[in-house]
């Protein structure tokens, strides 16, 4: 299964990205009401609505946001900045959620596969603000950041199995920034999923050399004993920026693209016309850039690519590009 990235309409009819009226009167808009401001093809047509409250990101308010979305079966898993939540859409029409996990780290995009859910926990847990020290009742490191690691075989109650840490911290698996999303790379031949994360950003509190994350790392859950997820393989990254999102495409095609600041990077994980690469071990093949996806300044520099896909045949690399911030001088 992958991430149905390109559904955007999907995933804003399943996310809610509305906050309900204060009130216990307070009724949820169906899902014309809640589609009415969106631009979308006339080739997408939204089938139904599923709230979930967020935080504006105000003075005196802690923000949180849905993140994220992946697919399985009759499933939907949406993350969360306090934890993920499941849906049952066998009826499109009136999604209904299931269940609520608490895991209070920011980000939580969630990658799933069969009864296996994998939550992204993207910076140093503080105890502060959406950064606690908890997820799913069981107790979390202060600075502690990286991946966990879920049993959903009950979609009423899923249970947290094991963890891979990527952090500051020396007991960490690997020095590492965290988790902003993954991607999933199932292995079924050797009994494995393998996971390539990404950090989107760097971590002053590791040594020098290694504060930018520039790379991307994978990481290894057995399917048979998820709990002993562990740290497998550092690809660096050409560029000298943290990696945002990738695309994979497997088959007779097997390459990776990775949407890492001005930069990104393909490469070879498998069989294909290239040598060499495999998925737990990609060979570097070439790197995009373009005008204007920078920032070093100016009036034509400002952004990021920020998402990556492939198409079916290879041919093509898709980048989605993320704009920068601008902020006035003295702000």
């Amino acid at each position: 299964m992958r991430r149905l990235r390109l559904l955007l309409t999907l995933v804003a009819v399943l996310s809610g990205f509305v906050l309900l009226a204060s009130g216990a009167s307070a009724v949820p808009p169906d899902v014309a009401q809640a589609t009415s401001s969106f631009d979308y093809t006339k080739n997408m047509h939204p089938q139904g609505f599923s709230p979930r409250a967020t935080t504006p990101n105000l003075p005196g308010m802690t923000f949180t946001a849905n993140s994220d979305l992946a697919f399985w079966g009759k499933y939907a898993f949406q993350g969360h900045y306090e934890g993920f939540r499941i849906l049952d859409i066998s009826a499109p029409a009136n999604p209904r959620e299931i269940s609520f996990t608490e895991c209070f780290g920011n980000q939580g995009d969630v990658v799933v596969w069969e009864n296996i859910l994998i939550r992204s926990w993207n910076s140093p847990a503080t105890g502060t603000g959406s950064s606690q020290l908890s997820c799913d009742g069981e107790s979390v490191a202060l600075g502690w950041e990286g991946l966990h690691i879920f049993d959903i075989s009950d979609k009423t109650n899923p249970e947290l199995v094991g963890d891979a840490e990527l952090s500051a911290r020396p007991e960490a698996d690997m020095p590492g920034c965290g988790s902003h999303t993954a991607t999933l790379v199932p292995d079924v031949e050797n009994g494995r999923l393998l996971v390539y994360n990404q950090t989107s950003g760097g971590n002053a509190a590791l040594p020098p050399g290694l504060t930018e994350c520039d790379w991307l790392d994978i990481i290894e859950v057995p399917l048979d004993d998820p709990e002993a997820a562990s740290f497998l393989h550092r690809e660096p990254l050409e560029g000298g920026h943290a990696a945002h999102d990738s695309g994979v495409v497997l088959g007779d095609v097997n390459l990776l693209a990775v949407a890492s600041g001005h930069m990104s990077n393909v490469f070879d994980i498998g069989d294909n016309e290239f040598p060499g690469g495999s998925p737990d071990d990609p060979s570097f093949l070439y790197t995009i850039e373009e005008p204007g996806v920078c920032n070093t300044g100016g009036p034509l520099c400002n952004g990021n690519w920020h998402s990556a896909a492939i198409t079916f045949d290879g041919g093509v690399v898709i980048l989605g590009w993320e704009a920068g911030r601008r902020q006035p001088a003295g702000v």
